[in-house]
C-alpha cells in the first residue's frame, strides 16, 4: 500500500501504513499537531527491526519503510509530535550503531512527500540542494519551502544516486536563492551538504530533464 506518496525511491521501495494512517505527512491529527520522524539505517536488518520497534511501541503511522541504495534502510513515520519524538528517541537509544541520521520535523510542509507540480510549469528560477543522505534531502526540501515559499518540483531519494538525496525547488529568482542558501546552510551544519545550485531563467530542456533525475 503506497498511501498516496510518490516521492521517488526507485522501483525497490516498499511503502506501508497502518489502516488509519494520514494520507500526507503534513496532516494535523486529532488532538495535536503532526510531526514527521526520519531514520536512516546503515543496515537493512537493523532498519527492519527499527521499523517494527517504531510501530509496535509508539502511536505513529508508517509512511515509508524502504531498502535504498547503497544497502541502507529509510524509515519515515508521522503522528502527534510527542509520539513521533518518543519513537525517534527509542530508535536513537536502541540502534545507535546503525543509525546514519535521525530527526523530527514539526509540521512538514504539504507536498514534500506527496505529488509535485506538473512538469510543464514555468518558473523564473530553479534551485538544487544535494545531500549525502536521503533524510537530509527531505529536511532540506522542507526548510527551503518554509523559508521562501518556493515550490518543490522534485525530490530524489537514494536509489539510483548512490544513497544521496536531491531536492529541486522553483519560483522567483530571489525566493529560490534565499531558499537554497537557507537549506544548504542547514545541511552544511549537519555535514550533509554535497552541492547546491541556483539556475535563473532555466531552459525548457533543463526543466524537462529534471524529471529524469
Amino acid at each position: 500500500m503506497n498511501n498516496g506518496l510518490v516521492t521517488d525511491l526507485g522501483t525497490e521501495a516498499v511503502t506501508a501504513a497502518k489502516p488509519a494512517a494520514a494520507e500526507t505527512a503534513g496532516t494535523v491529527l486529532a488532538g495535536g499537531a503532526a510531526a514527521v520522524g526520519l531514520a536512516e539505517f546503515s543496515s537493512i536488518a537493523a532498519g527492519i527491526a527499527g521499523m517494527d520497534a517504531a510501530v509496535k511501541n509508539n502511536d505513529v503511522n508508517l509512511l515509508i519503510a524502504s531498502a535504498v541504495c547503497p544497502g541502507k534502510f529509510l524509515l519515515v513515520v508521522n503522528g502527534k509530535h510527542a509520539a513521533v519524538t518518543a519513537c525517534i528517541d527509542t530508535l536513537n537509544a536502541r540502534f545507535t550503531e546503525h543509525l546514519i541520521a535521525s530527526r523530527v520535523i514539526g509540521n512538514l510542509s504539504g507536498g514534500i512527500l506527496g505529488e509535485h507540480v506538473p512538469r510543464d510549469h514555468n518558473f523564473r528560477a530553479i534551485g538544487i540542494i544535494e545531500t549525502s543522505d536521503a533524510s537530509g534531502a527531505i529536511y532540506a526540501a522542507d526548510e527551503a519551502v518554509k523559508t521562501a515559499g518556493v515550490t518543490l518540483v522534485r525530490l530524489k531519494l537514494a536509489n539510483g544516486i548512490g544513497g544521496k538525496g536531491a531536492a529541486v525547488v522553483a519560483g522567483g529568482i530571489s525566493e529560490v536563492a534565499v531558499a537554497v542558501e537557507t537549506a544548504a546552510q542547514g545541511a552544511l551544519a549537519g555535514n550533509r551538504l554535497v552541492g547546491k545550485a541556483v539556475i535563473t531563467n532555466p531552459d525548457t530542456e533543463t526543466v524537462k530533464r529534471i524529471w529524469e533525475l
